[in-house]
């Protein structure tokens, strides 16, 4: 991985992968490794799928010189009888393998699953699908990353849990760009 190349790994903090200054450095990947960099940003929207609908927020950045995406969504209920709800965020760094013809392979390692994941998918140029197996279960996890606009994305996550199931909607994320 070329994150641990670069820096030790006691250097490494949150804020750290967030600080542009930080991060900025002449070292790019190919072009076609940057198909994604459409959802780097900060996006605001609602979560539904769940018992109930979610505030989300989803920050987006290139590190390590453009050469990893690290993103935090997080999510909370709206405002109670008893008040507003805590954020509960999920922190995820990403990197993506270009195969060539629009395909890439993927790993991820998130707050809430501490297994490195493999996935495979497409890219096009207003979004990308991406599957990731759980070797423990066989079920198939789907992502798909829908650039609605240059200022709106959808995310739709869907499960199924044998090669003979069709994928279960489990939830839609619409979000819209923020400065």
């Amino acid at each position: 991985m070329e994150f641990s190349r670069t820096r030790a790994a006691d250097e490494v903090t949150r804020d750290r992968l967030f600080d542009h200054a930080w991060t900025e450095g002449d070292v790019s990947p190919h072009a076609e490794a940057r198909a994604l960099d459409f959802l780097v940003g900060s996006w605001e929207g609602l979560q539904s799928g769940g018992p109930r609908v979610l505030e989300a927020r989803l920050d987006a950045r290139t590190v390590n010189k453009g050469c990893l995406v690290v993103d935090e969504l997080r999510t909370r209920p709206g405002r109670t009888h008893e008040g507003q709800e805590p954020w509960r965020a999920r922190f995820a760094v990403r990197g993506w393998v270009p195969r060539g013809d629009g395909h890439f392979e993927s790993w991820s390692v998130a707050s809430d699953d501490t297994v490195l994941r493999r996935a495979t998918g497409a890219v096009d140029g207003d979004g990308a699908v991406f599957d990731t197996t759980y070797r423990e279960t066989g079920a198939v996890m789907r992502e798909a990353w829908v650039r609605v606009s240059p200022d709106e994305l959808h995310v739709t996550e869907s499960r199924r849990l044998t090669a003979d199931d069709e994928f279960r909607q489990l939830r839609v994320t619409k979000l819209k760009r923020v400065e």
